[in-house]
């Protein structure tokens, strides 16, 4: 069936570069239509819900479940918050700046962009006690202040809200809304999701918050949104310092990578642009490589190598910079085992850097906090420029 899909997207494109005056070219891949037209980058994408069918017949669950999210229910959403935003004129300004603040408090990926819209449309559709946003920094200003309200507290806690997205003009009936909020309390507890966003279409609500935010990620963004609000409120009299509430703040770090955007992906030896491909470098560069953000790619890479020791916060919007926040177990000690030997140090030789009288069990490591600096410069070749350790880090490198 893919390779029918295949087949279909040649097609496309040999009727798209052969139309005359059509303006667009067309290049096919095995999963997708991609055109340029006009300055615009489109991808097509076909959807047959017999392939989703069959995974699930053969038990590929979680396969067929993505794909069912991305050509399915990503087309459903947007065309629900374009219907959205038909009704109230700010939404679109407000979700462009939701998203941007996201993104500068490196927040991307906590917060997805659907669920990021889900939260700006529950604060038009359902504004009591005050009226809908008129203005997109009020819209801003309601968004935050429905973020902050999103603290899951406890270390077991959880939050959830139902998002009326229908096109109708009156509110959701109270046996939908109940539905609503049942399906997703059975949902948060039996995936331990730390928030849902019920809709019409998605009871469970955890179509875009299954995997992110953690708890410990909400926890940060409902703390982010509170410091975020106040200073809006303040810059609404000075419209010159609203910039600044976009601003992140390097107190929240202990370390920031700095990143060379733009440049790196014509960099030699970079792991994450055209020089990754030296076959292919030359075509690349005169390619526009649409969908290509080198700051989350690196992110997702230092995740899944450095996941154990940090956090990863990157701006995916300007893509200028990572925030890394350490987590408790880059602290140490623990048991040394296969998994843990790259990046540890033997706990009796920091003893030793330290105080030589203080007694170290054998086999107990702490992390090699140079080292990990280290990789995660090399892991970013070409793209990291700078590596900074940010006042008040609490793990720091020993002099």
């Amino acid at each position: 069936m893919r390779t029918l899909c295949a087949a279909v997207y040649l097609r496309m494109a040999e009727a798209l570069n052969g139309a005359p005056g059509a303006g667009a070219r067309a290049t096919a891949a095995r999963d997708h239509l991609q055109v340029l037209c006009h300055g615009f980058a489109f991808r097509l994408r076909v959807w047959n819900d017999r392939e989703t069918r069959l995974l699930r017949a053969l038990g590929r669950r979680a396969e067929a479940e993505a794909l069912e999210r991305d050509r399915f229910a990503r087309a459903q959403h947007a065309a629900a918050v374009v219907a959205a935003a038909q009704r109230f004129p700010a939404l679109g300004e407000t979700a462009r700046l939701a998203k941007r603040w996201a993104a500068g408090q490196r927040l991307s990926g906590e917060l997805c962009d659907e669920a990021l819209e889900l939260l700006v449309v529950q604060c038009f559709v359902a504004p009591l006690p005050a009226a809908p946003p008129g203005t997109p920094l009020a819209g801003l200003a309601r968004v935050l202040a429905l973020l902050a309200s999103l603290d899951p507290g406890s270390a077991g806690g959880s939050c959830g809200l139902v998002v009326d997205l229908s096109p109708a003009m009156e509110p959701m009936p109270d046996a939908e809304h109940r539905a609503c909020v049942d399906a997703a309390e059975d949902a948060r507890a039996a995936h331990k999701a730390a928030l849902s966003l019920s809709t019409p279409s998605d009871r469970a609500g955890l179509r875009w918050t299954s995997a992110a935010p953690s708890r410990v990620g909400l926890r940060r963004a409902a703390g982010l949104a509170r410091q975020a609000l106040a200073r809006l409120g303040a810059a609404l009299a000075a419209p010159e310092r609203v910039r600044a509430v976009m601003r992140h703040a390097s107190a929240d770090y202990d370390v920031e990578l700095r990143l060379a955007a733009g440049a790196a992906l014509a960099a030699p030896g970079s792991a994450f642009g055209a020089g990754a491909f030296q076959n292919l470098a030359a075509q690349l560069q005169r390619e526009l490589l649409v969908g290509l953000c080198p700051a989350r790619r690196l992110a997702e890479e230092l995740r899944r190598v450095y996941g154990r020791y940090a956090l990863f916060f990157p701006d995916e919007v300007k893509g200028d910079a990572i925030g890394v926040v350490w987590r408790p177990a880059a602290a140490g000690p623990f048991r040394l085992s296969v998994h843990t030997a790259a990046g540890a140090f033997p706990l009796q030789c920091a003893g030793a850097l330290g105080d030589p009288a203080a007694p170290a069990p054998a086999g107990e490591v702490v992390p090699d906090a140079v080292g990990l600096l280290l990789g995660f410069r090399a892991l970013g070749a070409g793209l990291v420029r700078a590596v900074e350790v940010c006042e008040g880090a609490r793990v720091k490198p020993a002099a």
